[in-house]
């Protein structure tokens, strides 16, 4: 089977027993029409598609080869080929890392550390979902070895319970789902320096955020605004990822600037009593509906997605660009683009409505910021300074708190 959409299209897929079927949801997609909606059989495999929600479709295959299925997304994302058990397929299992153990590393009454361990570097995305409150961990092309469900892990005073299993997410995962108390816990994820060894942090509220400081006025270098919006919380999405570089020109990637700044925000808002949390806080792949999902399932005051522009046909061109699509979007572009003009000293190129999917998607108020050329060479040895992507990340950091505390 064939899918082809007009827009990116983000796969979410389960293997599931009694009857064996596979259940691929395209999220952020809707069917053309009504009339798409039909069951019809293929052999002795029954295939319905019907549109689940608003914002999923949902294509359910049930039969007896249903988990001998293989989904594969097209480079640009606009297409989906499910195919059926393939020779390839057969490679990419034989190919499997490992998970090898699962532990609790620390819990007390502040927090619960789970430490796993890999046989090779491991390859993750998370999301945290509500209603029930759990967080969902896929690690892709990963199995599970006899030993890593050995030592039972126990609920703790954050934890209720702990499951894992394979599934399929576009390419076969295993993955793991940890059952949480409170909506109001934020978590932590940090790797070893191999990669084999992945430590998720589950805080308890109030917990991982630096506490304010109440001298902080008086340092005309801090961060305005910091007694005065603790427990918001913002998104910052880093543009790109994994093996969608963005922008590479004079042997820097646009994905390595937009993470480092993002990262450089979302310490400054920490510091600031702000909840922050990134799309990605490392080198790999999230398509746009993901970045929007995940996003929408914290539910912040705020997303602010971050970028690094480029126009082939004008390597002159230069300058901060900021785009939004809802009113609320066009809000905070107000906020945040003059902050970094005033601060950066960067040309204007101006505030604008755009149909991107991070901003029209977004249940919170969002804008992408273009901060500079990467085709312009004087602003693209800028952009990869370390010096200058302070003082970005800064300036975006004081618009968005003068926000905050203007619309909070």
């Amino acid at each position: 089977m064939r899918i082809i959409t007009d827009g990116n299209i983000s796969p979410r897929t389960i293997l599931l027993d009694s009857p064996s079927r596979l259940v691929l949801d395209l999220i952020g997609a809707e069917l053309k029409s009504k009339l798409q909606e039909k069951t019809f059989t293929v052999g002795d495999e029954q295939i319905r598609v019907a549109q689940f929600d608003t914002s999923i479709v949902r294509i359910v295959f049930t039969g007896p080869k249903s988990h001998q299925r293989e989904v594969r997304i097209s480079d640009n994302e606009r297409q989906l080929l499910v195919l059926g058990e393939g020779s390839k397929q057969k490679q990419v299992v034989e190919n499997f890392n490992k998970l090898l153990a699962i532990k609790i590393s620390k819990t007390d009454a502040k927090e619960t550390t789970y430490q796993i361990d890999a046989e090779k570097k491991l390859n993750y995305k998370f999301i945290k979902l509500h209603d029930p409150e759990r967080l969902v961990i896929d690690f892709v092309d990963t199995k599970l070895t006899d030993a890593f469900g050995s030592n039972l892990v126990s609920e703790t005073g954050h934890v209720s319970g702990l499951r894992y299993g394979l599934a399929t997410l576009g390419r076969p995962v295993t993955r793991m789902v940890i059952d949480l108390k409170s909506k109001n816990y934020t978590e932590e994820f940090k790797e070893s320096p191999t990669g084999t060894q992945l430590f998720i942090r589950i805080l308890g509220a109030g917990q991982g955020i630096s506490s304010t400081n109440p001298e902080a006025d008086k340092d005309p270098n801090a961060v305005p605004g910091e007694n005065k919006v603790n427990g918001s919380k913002v998104v910052i999405d880093p543009g790109h990822g994994g093996y969608d570089h963005g922008a590479i020109y004079g042997g820097h990637n646009e994905k390595d600037i937009n993470l480092a700044v993002a990262s450089k925000v979302e310490a400054l808002l920490k510091e600031a009593g702000v909840a922050a949390f990134m799309t990605r806080a490392e080198d790999r792949f999230i398509s746009l509906a993901e970045r929007v999902e995940i996003s929408n399932n914290i539910d912040p005051d705020i997303f602010v997605s971050l970028h690094s522009n480029a126009v082939v046909s004008n390597p002159k061109m230069a300058g901060l660009q900021t785009y939004f699509f809802s009113d609320g979007g066009y809000k905070l572009a107000q906020f945040t683009h003059k902050q970094m003009v005033d601060d950066v000293g960067m040309p204007d190129g101006k505030i604008r409505k755009a149909n991107f999917w991070v901003c029209k998607y977004s249940k919170s108020p969002a804008v992408l910021i273009e901060m500079g050329f990467m085709t312009n060479s004087e602003e693209r040895e800028k952009l990869a300074s370390d010096r200058y992507q302070a003082d970005l990340a800064k300036a975006i950091t004081k618009g968005i708190i003068k926000y905050l505390e203007e619309n909070s």
